[in-house]
């Protein structure tokens, strides 16, 4: 069975050329960064060669990234770093994030909560995308943090975030952006966007899972949020994976030597999928998020009267993305993603999440439309 991944927005295939940097560290090159030895010299250079390599996707120093296990950690240590290094000295902090955001900003923001902070969740409106006015309107005298994502990992809108910078300049205002959707695919420049915190993940565009850095501004107070032998400008303790930190350097160099050529070939693919399957079902797709910018490889379609699941389950050699589930949360307080868009639990059943990348073949794109118009028929009839 030929399996078909259309799921690159939860994760990516590890490229060849990360794994091939990756080997020596994992074989001969064991030595640790901080040993005064050769091998641990040939290890602290791998990090800094691969510390460059980022920078140059990113357009920043090598000294404003700091490398972590990845998305998750980079979130927590953007979030609880910042929000403890400058709590301590505002009384009742106020912090404004969105109801777009992944869940390690959630549960992070709910911990900066449990420790004192006020919490503003701001909604997106019916195309996914978070209104810069919104932003402005709950601002506060006591405002000190903004969380919000790059680009929606479920629909693939991306989010204003220069505008919203702009609010924070005057303010004393600290801004982190969770960049796991868009650095490598499209181009994502902390400078240019005007963020203080910038997190990210390797295995997002090719390299391991396991690695990933924060970009954080010159001057931006941030504690670390771990305890032990200071690495990384004292933000991180523990031995630093040079395997994974070189994979991550050679996933950059990657994506900055290709960004162009694959944005305009992903977005080439993702119009033909969508485009060929209205054809196969004759009938006009449901397109979450389309009359905002959004990145190429995420489409989020509604298959009218169908199950997404059914669907996934009737084609195993089709790796879609995650189901949406059918109901709001009894305890959702503020409304999701899916209830900002006016999905009723039908459409919302309906909605299937295709992402696709670099592996992506144009014969996969005919053979998934094909296989999913046969399904939909079947479905539709039963």
């Amino acid at each position: 069975m030929h399996t078909i991944y259309f799921d690159h927005a939860t994760t990516t295939p590890t490229a060849a050329s990360v794994r091939e940097a990756m080997l020596p560290y994992l074989q001969n090159m064991y030595g640790h960064p901080s040993s005064n030895h050769w091998m641990g010299r040939v290890a602290a250079e791998a990090m800094e060669d691969s510390r460059s390599c980022l920078s140059g996707l990113l357009d920043c120093h090598p000294s404003e990234l700091i490398f972590t296990s990845g998305g998750t950690e980079s979130v927590n240590l953007a979030l609880l770093g910042v929000g403890r290094a400058i709590g301590s000295t505002n009384p009742k902090p106020h912090c404004i994030t969105t109801n777009l955001e992944h869940a390690a900003v959630r549960a992070a923001v709910a911990q900066l909560a449990r420790e004192g902070w006020e919490v503003t969740v701001v909604a997106c409106d019916a195309n996914g995308l978070i209104n810069v006015a919104d932003i402005e309107n709950v601002l506060r005298e006591s405002t000190r943090l903004i969380s919000v994502t790059h680009a929606s990992y479920e629909i693939g809108t991306i989010q204003p975030i220069a505008e919203i910078a702009a609010l924070c300049h005057d303010r004393e205002i600290f801004i982190h952006t969770d960049a796991a959707q868009t650095v490598g695919k499209i181009e994502c420049l902390p400078q240019e966007l005007g963020v203080d915190l910038l997190s990210l993940s390797g295995h997002k565009f090719y390299g391991p899972k396991g690695s990933g850095a924060l970009y954080v501004r010159m001057g931006v107070p941030i504690d670390s949020i771990m305890f032990g032998e200071g690495n990384e400008s004292g933000l991180r303790p523990g031995t630093p994976s040079v395997s994974h930190i070189a994979g991550l350097g050679q996933a950059a160099k990657l994506a900055q030597a290709g960004l162009s050529s694959s944005i305009d070939r992903v977005s080439e693919l993702r119009d033909r999928f969508r485009g060929d399957l209205e054809r196969s079902i004759g009938t006009p797709l449901i397109v979450h998020g389309q009359n905002v910018p959004r990145v190429p490889g995420i489409l989020s379609i509604e298959l009218p009267g169908i199950s997404a699941e059914e669907l996934s389950q009737r084609l195993p050699e089709i790796c879609f993305g995650p189901i949406v589930p059918k109901q709001p949360k009894a305890t959702e307080a503020i409304p999701s993603l899916w209830t900002s868009l006016g999905l009723s639990p039908s459409r919302r059943a309906a909605t299937v999440r295709v992402s696709i990348g670099w592996s992506t073949s144009a014969d996969e794109i005919i053979q998934a439309t094909q296989m999913i118009a046969a399904a939909f028929e079947a479905l539709a009839q039963a």
